[in-house]
């Protein structure tokens, strides 16, 4: 296991009254994704379209949203990398087949409830571009955008493609490249299918998840 310690971020939500125009510019303390601000204390983007609050979700794998108070993150699995707690744990142990549990997908009245911004999906022909692009810095150049397009979207003043890149925080990452891992700093990228995101059983405050290159597993009680 790498010696890597991560954890999910916990912070108040941002008022509702949050000023929202069509378009937006970052600053030292908002984001800006598809022309909507984002606190970046409260609030970060998950998945190629929605922002969500750090007091209730966080994000896994490929930009899967999940709800942290009874969900977690677990990639070596399933095919979104989220589980229940009430399915079973996050294994490192090789298990059976047979007790390798389903991963969950979160409900639409859960999404509805805790997503800050929702934008419907659009589908886009492949672009091409960095497999991983920091939006933290500035583009070379200043802004490429403040809001989305009908088939193009925007994090950061960056340009992506909907079905090409999604979020992971202040990254985007090419879908099939790089997942995302719930990290004490933030969210943390890391390459897909080399290393994998795992929810650490009984860690202390702070380790609960670690980067490893075996895979974990979710491993579903009484089997």
């Amino acid at each position: 296991m790498l010696g890597l310690s991560l954890s999910v971020l916990s912070f108040k939500t941002a008022p509702d009254d949050m000023a929202v125009e069509a378009g937006c510019t970052p600053s030292p303390t908002q984001g800006c994704f598809n022309g909507k601000p984002y606190d970046f204390k409260s609030e970060f983007p998950c998945g190629p379209h929605n922002i969500y609050s750090y007091d209730t979700a966080s994000c896994c794998e490929q930009g899967r949203p999940f709800g942290t108070d009874d969900e977690y993150c677990c990639t070596g699995s399933g095919r979104t990398g989220v589980h229940s707690y009430s399915d079973g744990k996050c294994d490192l142990d090789t298990i059976p087949d047979k007790c390798i549990c389903e991963d969950s997908s979160p409900s639409a009245s859960w999404q509805a409830a805790n997503m800050v911004t929702a934008v419907s999906a659009v589908e886009v022909p492949v672009g091409d571009g960095d497999d991983l692009i920091d939006t933290t810095t500035p583009p070379e150049g200043g802004y490429l955008c403040k809001d989305r397009t009908n088939d193009v979207g925007c994090l950061n003043g960056y340009t992506f493609d909907f079905d090409t890149y999604t979020s992971c925080g202040g990254y985007l990452m090419k879908y099939g490249k790089y997942g995302c891992c719930p990290s004490s700093a933030g969210f943390l990228p890391y390459p897909f299918g080399t290393l994998y995101c795992c929810k650490i059983e009984g860690a202390p405050a702070g380790q609960e998840y670690q980067l490893g290159a075996s895979a974990c597993k979710c491993h579903a009680y009484g089997c």
